[in-house]
């Protein structure tokens, strides 16, 4: 039986909205390219995510159930754990370099959730009760330099490179329990994957009207990964019946990150040397074969950010 993954992965993308950070250029030709002087200032990104987790992998099986047929056979039927939504965050720190475009951000996504599903059938010709548990981890740490461009009078741009450093963990524990019996059996599958390496991305916006905008963030990133995996079969006395861990394994692991939303821009002073930016969108987060056994990791959701400049 396999394990369903969070990656949650992360995480989430080091992207802060480009409107509130300096006045649009003027006197610029339509596809006229300039990079803006931004005041120099301390960025504060806080973001709101409620996300759910997404699978590309084959299995989160955690009951095989069989139903007698009229032809006098059974037919069998597989429940899943489905993940649900539930709550993450990002914060983050930058800091604009005076007389520039240029910035450095280092930012934290967390997402820590547990799922839980049943169902009750016959298994061996025995009514048994069946419960699977998903509980799903992700952190990931980006530190990145960026370089601001603007295309026109409404088009911006933040093209950034830097580092991620990013831990998955899926527990998932199912339980099989004979209906009436005390009796009850175990199996915990873990696996775990840690990595660090380089990640590229861009932060786009466009300039509705002076205070709205439509934002796309995109990045990739290529980790070096440690992954493990162990699994454990136990009864309801504790005694354990199996038990395996396997070797630690390095592989290099593909990450995607994407969003795509609308913002709104409040400048406090004329020279917006200290503003405020609100951002809400839908993003997804992927990493490729995360796992041993191939499975890949991400989520989906909408998010809620509010970044500072003072």
């Amino acid at each position: 039986m396999k394990k369903i993954t969070l990656s949650l992965v992360a995480a989430g993308l080091a992207a802060s909205s480009l409107g509130a950070y300096a006045a649009l250029p003027t006197g610029a030709a339509p596809f006229q390219v300039t990079v803006p002087n931004l005041a120099p200032g301390v960025e504060i990104i806080l973001e709101g995510l409620y996300l759910q987790p997404t699978i590309s992998g084959n299995d989160t099986t955690f009951a095989t159930l069989g139903t007698p047929n009229s032809t006098g056979g059974t037919n069998f039927q597989t429940e899943s754990v489905s993940p649900q939504y539930n709550f993450g965050f990002r914060v983050g720190l930058g800091y604009i370099f005076p007389n520039s475009g240029n910035d450095v951000q280092l930012n934290w996504t967390h997402f820590n959730h547990n799922t839980t599903d049943t169902a009750q059938g016959l298994a061996g010709g025995v009514n048994v009760a069946f419960s699977g548990n998903l509980q799903s981890k992700y952190d990931a740490i980006d530190l990145d330099v960026g370089q601001y461009m603007s295309i026109g009078t409404r088009f911006q741009t933040r093209l950034f490179a830097g580092v991620r450093a990013a831990q998955l963990q899926a527990n998932q524990t199912n339980t099989q329990q004979i209906v009436g019996s005390p009796v009850a059996f175990n199996q915990i599958d873990n696996d775990k994957f840690e990595g660090i390496g380089p990640r590229l991305g861009i932060d786009a916006k466009y300039n509705v009207f002076d205070c709205f905008g439509v934002v796309a963030h995109m990045a990739s990133s290529l980790l070096v990964s440690t992954v493990k995996e162990s699994n454990e079969r136990y009864n309801s006395t504790g005694v354990v019946s199996s038990a395996q861990a396997f070797d630690n394994q390095t592989q290099i692991v593909p990450g995607f990150d994407a969003k795509l939303g609308v913002d709104y821009s409040i400048r406090f002073n004329q020279a917006a040397t200290s503003s405020m930016n609100i951002e809400l969108g839908w993003q997804a987060t992927q990493y490729v074969h995360a796992f041993q056994d191939g499975d890949g990791a991400g989520f989906q959701g909408p998010y809620l950010g509010v970044n500072f400049k003072i």
